[in-house]
């Protein structure tokens, strides 16, 4: 599953709660800040319900009132400052953290990009050998089930360079991938093709280029 930045400044909040698999990036404070505390509520209420009915049943629940409802109220608190931060960092920091890295791909391998324009979230458009190329960064989440039956979350960054761009290309199907070289691959999906060069890792220049003239080939054969 691909995971993109997605705008939450035209969501209404029954949408925003639904979006489960994608950082979600507001403008606006204001807004954030609501949208994220009523998100924390719906999660602290039944989070609290249930651990006051577990506590009744294990008698675990402090003796007196009062440190039972600091208690109930430590547990809402932390909760609540969890969710602010990892809300606030997906909406402010993230996409200045992907801005960063992408030009850096940009500057360090495609120095003779004439310039390069945010098209996105985290999706910016150059020029290359006279075509328009789609310069994203994207994360792959997967999940496998360890011998111990934990299941592991399996995270992959990579930067995407694609000769179509959409908004719904998170979303596309992998027709075939070609590995050609390590962290390196060209891949063909129900919306065009795209070069992945795996995040952190360092390339030569020819290796990225000659990745580029390939998606820029496949590219142009396709709309022929």
């Amino acid at each position: 599953m691909e995971q993109k930045l997605l705008s939450g400044d035209n969501y209404s909040f029954k949408e925003y709660f639904r979006i489960l698999n994608n950082p979600i990036v507001f403008g606006s404070v204001l807004k954030w800040f609501l949208f994220s505390t009523l998100k924390a509520l719906i999660i602290i209420v039944p989070l609290l319900c249930i651990i006051f009915l577990a506590g009744e049943l294990d008698g675990t629940l402090p003796d007196e009132r009062s440190n039972m409802w600091t208690f109930l109220l430590a547990v809402g608190g932390l909760t609540l400052a969890l969710v602010w931060i990892v809300t606030g960092w997906h909406s402010f920091i993230l996409p200045r953290t992907i801005q960063k890295r992408v030009e850096g791909f940009v500057d360090r391998y495609i120095p003779d990009s004439p310039k390069i324009n945010r098209e996105d979230l985290d999706t910016w458009i150059i020029t290359y050998r006279g075509y328009n190329l789609a310069v994203g960064y994207r994360e792959s989440v997967s999940y496998s089930r360890w011998k111990s039956g934990h299941i592991r979350k399996n995270v992959k960054k990579y930067i995407r360079v694609s000769t179509t761009y959409t908004e719904d290309d998170f979303n596309d199907r992998i027709i075939e991938e070609t590995i050609l070289t390590d962290g390196i691959s060209i891949v063909n999906t129900d919306f065009g093709v795209y070069a992945r060069f795996e995040a952190k890792r360092k390339y030569f220049r020819k290796e990225v280029l000659n990745a580029l003239d390939l998606i820029v080939k496949e590219g142009h054969l396709m709309n022929s």
